[in-house]
């Protein structure tokens, strides 16, 4: 799932994708924003991502599509995706309803960049979407995405054995069941994007997936995961582990 916004006023756009990322990330929903100005750009990258997404569309776009149009367009590829429509001109809510494009809400640039008064709004709508999409799909795995290479990788949650700090380079690596990658990042950066309680971040350079830990040596250190790898820590620090699986 990406969330887009389509913006053509880049302060506004701007504006809006801040607010947007704080409360995606109060409401823990982990969801990336993909912010751009013209729609063309946003019909383009929609094959590589058939949703459902989440869009935000500014109606009156300087473009050949407006912002209508352009959720028209975005029906034939993401028909249950969620589109919320953008604008100061409230007297056209009413067309959006009828234009066949079944929006999910309207929100008005009356208060934009007044926070107090916009947020309340931008959040109703997010927990709204938030509600549906824990109905339609209660079990639905949890993602983590990374950018690898100028690509944008999905993993499964539950694939993760571990992340490890990179010495001395703002990067980490992500071992999977099947592969490994190392990313731009930080430890508390991904960490920050797990959500199940089964992941270990006590350490400060790894991150452990509890659940594909095969044994370990409290008393040497050691750490063996279910693809072989092993990992060795101080006895102080496998101690932090060894209370959180206690914990559990």
């Amino acid at each position: 799932m990406i969330l887009y916004v389509c913006e053509d006023d880049l302060k506004e756009r701007l504006w809006l994708t801040t607010c947007l990322e704080n409360e995606l990330k109060e409401l823990n929903m982990d969801i990336p924003i993909e912010s751009e100005g013209r729609p063309e750009k946003v019909l383009a990258t929609l094959p590589d991502h058939p949703g459902p997404n989440i869009y935000f569309l500014d109606i009156q776009l300087n473009a050949a599509v407006d912002g209508i149009e352009l959720a028209r367009r975005i029906r034939e590829v993401d028909p249950l995706g969620y589109i919320v429509y953008v604008s100061i001109r409230e007297d056209r809510a009413f067309e959006t309803i009828t234009s066949m494009t079944m929006p999910t809400g309207f929100l008005s640039k009356e208060f934009m960049f007044d926070a107090e008064k916009f947020t309340p709004q931008l959040r109703q709508i997010l927990v709204t979407i938030q509600d549906h999409l824990n109905q339609v799909h209660p079990n639905q795995p949890a993602y983590l995405e990374i950018k690898n290479g100028g690509f944008l990788i999905r993993l499964r949650q539950d694939d993760l054995l571990y992340i490890e700090k990179v010495r001395r380079l703002k990067k980490v690596t992500v071992v999977t069941t099947n592969n490994r990658y190392e990313v731009n990042g930080s430890i508390h950066e991904l960490a920050s994007h797990l959500t199940a309680d089964n992941f270990f971040n006590g350490f400060q350079s790894y991150i452990l997936n509890t659940e594909h830990i095969q044994t370990v040596n409290f008393t040497l250190g050691h750490v063996t995961m279910s693809n072989g790898d092993e990992l060795n820590f101080s006895r102080g620090t496998i101690k932090k582990l060894r209370d959180f699986i206690r914990e559990k």
